[in-house]
């Protein structure tokens, strides 16, 4: 996995004290919402991963999404992203793994993106919350790709829940993520970790880690690193 350096320096805070949030990414089907795959899903083309996260009003929540080609020839996918709420939602293809995505593909809806056969491609979705969203409203912004070759397609589901009372801020910075496509044969217990990212308000650093599956402590130990100096001299 990549880092941008650049995003290092706001780690350096008045007081080196940690919060570490997991963000589970599956498949499965999240807060009792029941998903039908679109027709094909699995053939020629994978979509995932359904995941879910919280912010307050007037935030930008941002979730990694991985789009396979698994057709034997170079295919294009048209994509579309709906929020049931409305909110406005963003996607952007991400090329270097540094986060904030490089090519933006939605707006508008209908962006064709091909791949080669076999390839992973990183879609970096972005959930505008408006600013008079009410606490407790979850938006569920679905993210399709329909093949406009091979009569296939898929789709994802990314939940966010609006949280006036969160301990933390909601203006995250992604640190940098896995291009690896998320696979369903390493799970349920291996780490992968499929995205960072931190926030901090002044005095706390915050960190926000997607795995590709529940943690595991007793079988895994994980540590956060404050790097308080320049070139990877890490401060634990």
């Amino acid at each position: 996995m990549k880092w941008s350096m650049r995003l290092l320096q706001p780690l350096i805070v008045v007081t080196f004290s940690f919060s570490l949030l997991i963000m589970v990414i599956s498949p499965k089907t999240i807060q009792g919402l029941s998903l039908t795959r679109a027709r094909g899903g699995k053939k020629g083309v994978d979509l995932d991963p359904d995941q879910s996260f919280s912010g307050v009003a007037g935030s930008t929540i941002e979730y990694n999404v991985y789009i396979k080609n698994k057709g034997s020839s170079m295919a294009n996918y048209t994509l579309t992203a709906l929020s049931n709420q409305g909110y406005y939602v963003e996607v952007w293809r991400d090329d270097d793994q540094l986060g904030g995505g490089d090519i933006q593909l939605i707006p508008p809806q209908g962006s064709i993106i091909t791949l080669d056969e076999g390839e992973v491609a990183t879609l970096i979705v972005k959930v505008t919350v408006p600013s008079n969203a009410t606490d407790g409203t979850v938006d569920a912004t679905t993210i399709e790709a329909v093949s406009t070759d091979l009569d296939t397609s898929d789709s994802v589901t990314v939940m966010t829940t609006i949280n006036s009372g969160l301990p933390h801020p909601s203006n995250w910075i992604q640190l940098g993520s896995d291009p690896v496509f998320p696979s369903e044969e390493q799970r349920p217990k291996k780490v992968d970790v499929k995205a960072l990212y931190y926030t901090n308000n002044g005095t706390h650093v915050f960190y926000r880690m997607a795995e590709a599956d529940t943690p595991d402590p007793q079988a895994f130990l994980y540590n956060v690193y404050l790097d308080t100096k320049a070139w990877w001299t890490a401060d634990r």
